[in-house]
């Protein structure tokens, strides 16, 4: 499997910013060599909503794939933990970014997972790679 961990300040969620994003990073794919990948952080969006602040530091983590990939080469396990220790929130999906490139998981309470002694929010992406399926 492979491992990203990103630092985001947490000043980020005290703002008018309705994304941030991470620096690209690479990940070396069975049979497609390295692709760069991204986090993006939203915010929850609603009708009158438009910003971290203005939704109290709610949203989704979404990762992406900035390259297309070759048709049954990109199933994996995502595993997604933002914060740390007893804040930390966890998920785990799987997705194929031979099919879509972005993988959107929703439900993070972000500033609630912040540490508040760093003033930092850890988001660390973990990738699994699952077996091609078989079609009959």
């Amino acid at each position: 499997g492979v491992r990203a961990v990103w630092l985001v300040s947490t000043a980020t969620f005290a703002g008018d910013e309705h994304k941030v994003a991470s620096p690209e990073f690479s990940v070396d794919l069975a049979g497609c060599g390295p692709r760069l990948f991204r986090i993006t952080l939203f915010a929850l969006q609603r009708r009158t909503v438009f910003s971290f602040r203005d939704c109290g530091g709610l949203g989704r983590v979404e990762l992406k794939c900035e390259e297309e990939l070759p048709p049954g080469t990109g199933a994996v396990a995502v595993g997604v933990v933002v914060g740390a220790g007893e804040r930390a929130q966890r998920q785990l999906v799987e997705h194929d970014f031979s099919r879509r490139r972005c993988c959107s998981v929703r439900g993070w309470a972000f500033r609630e997972a912040a540490n508040p002694g760093t003033w930092s929010l850890p988001v660390e992406v973990s990738l699994a790679f699952l077996a091609p399926s078989v079609s009959p």
